[in-house]
């Protein structure tokens, strides 16, 4: 709401001219030009090694709540 009175663009937000719209044929579609893209670059064995690690810790936590369970 802050940026409205000031008609400024965000990370969220942007402006486009109405050649814009036209060029599109009057496409509407809400897709945010400013949207930043990640791409993951693990290695498959970094990935399962994180997969791996992650499990660990789920088998620990496992194994606290178990032990309050009795």
């Amino acid at each position: 709401m802050k940026l409205l009175p000031q008609r400024a663009d965000s990370d969220r937000s942007w402006t486009v001219t109405r050649d814009e719209i036209e060029a599109k044929n009057y496409d509407l579609k809400a897709v945010n030009p400013n949207a930043k893209t990640e791409e993951d670059a693990r290695t498959p064995g970094e990935l399962l090694d994180f997969i791996e690690m992650k499990g660990l810790e789920v088998t620990s936590s496992l194994a606290v709540l178990r032990k309050w369970e009795k």
